[in-house]
């Protein structure tokens, strides 16, 4: 009764395996691609902030404390809207406690 109707299944083709190089080198530039952006934006971060520290000096050198004290106050703003960095918030206050 065993060999009634029994249709043995062919053995599974043998697939090739991907090599560690196959893997690795998208993996890698993938890294190097994410690394690149976030070191991009992070020098963006600090050529704005570099550039409104030094329109906050130039506005103390020119007109009145109370322009200023709103050039600090919306520069600022716009930092914590646009960046959600610490480090920028750390920079403007110092640079708004120094103005």
């Amino acid at each position: 009764m065993v060999g009634v109707g029994y249709v043995p299944c062919p053995p599974l083709p043998c697939l090739p395996l991907p090599s560690l190089s196959a893997i690795a080198l998208p993996a890698i530039a993938l890294i190097a691609l994410a690394l690149t952006v976030a070191l991009t934006l992070a020098l963006v971060v600090v050529v704005v902030v570099v550039a409104l520290i030094a329109l906050i000096v130039i506005a103390l050198a020119v007109v009145s404390l109370p322009v200023v004290a709103v050039v600090v106050a919306v520069t600022t703003l716009l930092l914590l809207v646009l960046v959600e960095e610490e480090e920028v918030v750390v920079v403007v206050v110092v640079a708004a406690v120094v103005g």
